[in-house]
Order: structure tokens, then sequence, then C-alpha cells
């Protein structure tokens, strides 16, 4: 998405490219299609404002899913993306724009993107874009910095990006972004928080990242491991299960703030444990009628969460034991974010964050009360956990106001 912003965060022109999955690897793709966003918006933009001289545009700004040094102007590591080295992506965009003959011929009654200097592209991390307009355009804009010192935001998509802002003390009611020495601070998704076998393995190279459980992708992950678990419980006669813990986990309302391991949630379907109430039942259902309803689930893409959350709403089984694993890893990691950085509030982006389901009631616990029982008493219930005001706007935004920020 491009957009162009005014310094209060209001849209003024906008455009969406089609960006598949398989082009992230492609760099020159990447990058073209990066100039040819920054061109649509120039024609648009020099099209619908009649008086140029009123008109400034001060510069490109860039939300990257990854690692970057702004100083540098370079992205460093992009897992999601396997760019794993760096690439002077400011210098890149810098001289494609100059020789650009939409920049030259659109120039929108100012000189600077006919002598782009790489100063004008201001680039970070996509999600400390959208934390950034989170801040000031969305949730955080009418909190004051005494009563939101800390600022901290995630979004749950493919991975988890996030970033922690913390506001000027000095009563200017500005914010600042915390990079960290090396422009890396936030990056959440990559915290371990999980190991042995229940432990996913990272694009990183690591097991257990917050992001591989908790993103929008890690809740799909959820769904395809119980459901192959639970395929190879049914197909092993001699597989023991130890039904009275079974059957004191289905009937706890509060079971899912112990640690559901993938055999119990397996053990659960296959013993034709079903949800109702809050609670899990033991359904009559005979093991032919469970292989039956085996037999007619599949595995999920990573991008199509959606679809498990529209299975939990209408009570599935496999559905519903993944979302509380899900909701389980969701929480531990919020609650270590609590315990790192005592933040006000944790704002949650992406589609899935901004999903009603997440904050509701399960198994007798909120999401909030979940995370609530997992932090130190002196930070206990003093942190909200809030889905996003902005929306898919949110990075766009934030980038652009990168540079009445930063250029």
């Amino acid at each position: 998405m491009a957009v162009v912003c005014d310094r209060c965060g209001d849209i003024l022109f906008s455009s969406n490219s089609a960006f598949m999955p398989d082009m992230r690897s492609d760099k020159d793709r990447v990058i073209g299609l990066l100039v040819k966003s920054v061109e649509v918006m120039i024609v648009k933009a020099s099209s619908s404002i009649t008086d140029k001289d009123e008109f400034e545009l001060l510069g490109v700004g860039v939300g990257v899913p990854g690692n970057v040094d702004p100083i540098k102007g370079t992205t460093r590591y992009l897992p999601n993306f396997g760019w794993l080295d760096e690439v002077p992506l400011s210098r890149i965009l810098k001289d494609a724009l100059n020789r650009s003959d939409v920049c030259r011929e659109y120039n929108c009654g100012t000189n600077l993107l006919k002598n782009l200097e790489t100063k004008n592209i201001q680039m970070r991390n996509d999600g400390r874009c959208a934390a950034l307009a989170e801040r000031s355009f969305g949730y955080g804009k009418g909190l004051s910095s005494e009563e939101c010192p800390v600022f901290c935001m995630l979004t749950l998509g493919t991975g988890i990006g996030g970033a922690l802002i913390c506001s000027k003390q000095d009563g200017s009611g500005g914010n600042i972004l915390f990079d960290g020495c090396t422009y890396d601070a936030g990056d959440f998704g990559h915290h371990v928080m999980c190991s042995g076998e229940e432990a996913f393995p990272c694009v990183c190279g690591k097991r257990g990242c917050f992001e591989q459980h908790a993103s929008a992708a890690g809740l799909a992950r959820h769904y395809n491991s119980l459901l192959e678990a639970a395929y190879i419980h049914l197909s092993n006669d001699s597989a023991h299960y130890d039904q009275s813990a079974v059957a004191e986990f289905a009937s706890s309302t509060t079971g899912s703030l112990h640690k559901i391991t993938r055999k119990m949630a397996a053990s659960c379907i296959v013993l034709g444990y079903t949800p109702e109430g809050g609670r899990f039942k033991k359904a009559p259902l005979t093991r032919e009628e469970i292989e039956v309803y085996m037999q007619s689930l599949s595995p999920i893409s990573l991008d199509n969460a959606k679809v498990v959350v529209d299975l939990v709403k209408d009570d599935d089984p496999v559905a519903t034991l993944s979302w509380l694993a899900y909701l389980e890893d969701l929480s531990t990691g919020l609650a270590n974010l609590i315990s790192f950085y005592n933040p006000s509030v944790i704002v949650l982006g992406g589609g899935l964050g901004k999903s009603k389901e997440l904050y509701a009631e399960w198994m007798g616990l909120t999401l909030q009360q979940r995370v609530d029982a997992k932090t130190l008493p002196a930070t206990r219930k003093v942190c909200s956990i809030v889905a996003s005001t902005m929306g898919g706007t949110a990075g766009a935004i934030g980038a652009a106001n990168l540079v009445h920020a930063y250029a």
C-alpha cells in the first residue's frame, strides 16, 4: 500500500498494488513495485492538486518487514522475504526515482523528486511504522505522557512486528521510537518462549520464537500440528492416553492456564471430547464417527488463519483446542513483554489482532486475564491489552510520517 499523507496522519491519496507471496524473494520485482508505487502517488497528487505551490512532497518513507539501518539506508535481515544479506535500499530507490520520467514530469511544484537525496528516504521496520501511527493517530492519540509513558504495539501477521514508544518527559507531548543500539529494538517476534517438542522451528534458525507460535500464521501452525498429532493418535492403536488427566483438563473452566500439550489436545480429539458451554465434554461418538470427522479435515494455509477463527465460532473441536493453545502462547509472550518493558498498554494490530474473538472469554478467561495471571504482582493489571483502532493503513501512515519526524 502506498499513501500520500500529511502531518496529521490524514491520507490525501492512496494506492494498492497486488503483491503475491512468491514475489518476496525477488529483490528486483519488489524494488520495482516500490518505485512504481511512488510514481503512481506522484501522478495522483499532480493530477488532483490545483495549487501546486501549496503542495510540497518532503520525501519517501518505507516500512520494511525486517531489520534495517536507517542511517545507512540499508535493509539487513528480512527472513520472511529470504533477504539475508544487506541491501542498500535507500540508494537504489533514490537512483531509480531520479531516473524516473514520471518523477521528472510530475514534480508537484517542488524540485525534490528531480534531485532526490538519500536523506529524503526514511525507512524503519514495518511494525515500528504501524506503532508510530497508532501512538500518534490511533489508540494512543488521546493518551498523555503521564497516562502512557511506555506504549507497545504488536502486529500479528505472517510474523510479529512491533515497537516500543516512549513519551518525552519534558512536557512537549512528543514521542520517541525506542530503536536500540542497532535499530532492532522491538523485534518481539524472535524472543524464544517455547522449547522442546512443542516448539515450532523458525526461519531465523531457532525454535520456539514468539512469532512462530503467536502470529496469525502461528494460529494456522497450531491447527495443522494438532491435526497431524490427532491423525497419528487415531491410527496408533497402541497409543496410551491418560484419560483421567484428559477428563480433568476438559472439565476445567481454567484448564488453559496450564500448558496445553499437543498430546493432550490430540487425546481430547481421539477420545471424542467436543466444546460445549465453555468446557469440553465427552460426546457419545463411536470411533467410526470420530474417524469420519477427522477425514473431513485438512491442513490450512499459513496465510489463512481466519479459517480457524471461523471454525472456532462453530465449536469445531480441533479448531477450538488449537485456539486455546494459541491463546496460551500469545498470553505467555505478552506477559514476557510486560516483564521486560513494563508498558502502559499493548496494542495488537493485524487482522487477527482486531478480531473480537481474541478478547472474548474462553474456558472462563479473557486474554487480559490470561496475561495478568502470568505477570508479576507489581505489573499485574497495570498494562491494558487492546485492539488497534487504525486498521490496515497504520503501517503506510507511519512510514509516510517518518519523513516528517526524521528527514
